[in-house]
């Protein structure tokens, strides 16, 4: 009985595991959900009061960054020009990315990108990364007929958010005006908003200090801060720098006003004068800013760092009719 041999030839792709496609139909829903989800929260913040503690500018600058991810998103539910899309989406999300590794490296405990939710930039920024990573990989598919109505919709829901929004936007800033007891100095529901940029030439509304009569005479270097706040961490050194400096040199005092809710650390005092805004209240304002005040009127205002000393000397010299910005 002879032999035969038998030749088994190998299947192609056997022993390999399946690929995992991933619909770019699926992927475009879910980011342009997401999108949706951070400009709505955000929207809301812009419009029920100060999302962030800054200039009117900063508002504003922040209501266009919610009409473009409302535009990508609406891009996205559509389906039309799948790449370019794609490619703008994966762009805006990469952007998104290197603002969260900034902040988690700066020691920011919010990437604000959820208006007045918090979380944490770390995980922004593994969530951008992903949504980049998942938008690249997804299988493009042939470009798919949309029908007119969802086209037409989506385009009615983008005029009306784009109309809407500064609208609404306009209106907030006139009920703050409306409610503005000093300059710089205004309550929206409930929330005490401070813009010292604004007391340039006028009295410092000491009042709102708890045993802030000090501040009414003399001249004084006060500093807002927030005792989480990472980049009133990193100025405060350089700001005790600046009290002990113009303590030797006779200048000014100095003084630190904590803005609620309250650390439960304690600063060596030093130069400088340990105070809180009042805790029956709830507070909005830039920090760290400081101010320079002399008898009681406000004569310089440095935005997010501590000036040096001839700064505040030439401020001291000088009418006091413009804010110094910080660099």
């Amino acid at each position: 009985m002879s032999e035969q041999s038998i030749n088994v030839s190998p299947v192609p792709g056997a022993g390999r595991a399946p690929r995992i496609v991933i619909p770019y139909a699926v992927v475009r829903w879910v980011v342009a959900l997401l999108l949706l989800g951070a400009a709505g929260l955000k929207a809301y913040a812009l419009l029920t009061g100060p999302a962030v503690a800054s200039a009117a500018d900063s508002r504003w600058l922040f209501a266009v960054l919610v009409e473009a991810e409302v535009v990508l998103a609406l891009l996205l539910l559509d389906g039309r020009w799948v790449r370019f899309v794609r490619a703008a989406a994966m762009v805006c999300f990469a952007a998104f990315a290197a603002v969260a590794a900034y902040k988690a490296f700066v020691g920011e405990t919010s990437c604000g990108c959820f208006g007045r939710v918090p979380v944490d930039p770390r995980l922004t920024l593994v969530v951008d990364l992903l949504v980049v990573g998942l938008l690249a990989v997804a299988r493009v598919p042939k470009q798919e007929r949309v029908p007119r109505w969802r086209t037409s919709l989506l385009v009615a829901l983008g005029a009306m958010v784009t109309i809407g929004l500064p609208v609404g936007l306009q209106s907030t800033q006139q009920a703050m005006t409306a409610h503005e007891t000093v300059a710089g100095v205004y309550v929206v529901d409930g929330t005490t908003v401070l813009e010292p940029a604004k007391w340039m030439g006028g009295r410092f509304p000491s009042r709102l200090v708890e045993h802030g009569e000090s501040l009414a005479s003399g001249t004084q270097v006060v500093m807002f801060y927030h005792h989480d706040c990472a980049r009133c961490q990193r100025t405060m050194p350089q700001f005790l720098a600046l009290c002990r400096g113009l303590a030797e040199m006779e200048l000014a005092r100095g003084a630190l006003i904590e803005v609620p809710p309250r650390g439960a650390e304690k600063l060596p005092p030093g130069h400088v004068e340990l105070l809180q805004l009042s805790a029956d209240r709830e507070w909005m304002v830039e920090t760290p800013t400081v101010v320079l005040l002399s008898e009681g009127r406000v004569v310089g205002v440095w935005a997010l760092k501590a000036p040096e000393v001839a700064e505040v000397q030439a401020a001291l010299k000088a009418t006091p009719s413009t804010v110094v910005a910080a660099n």
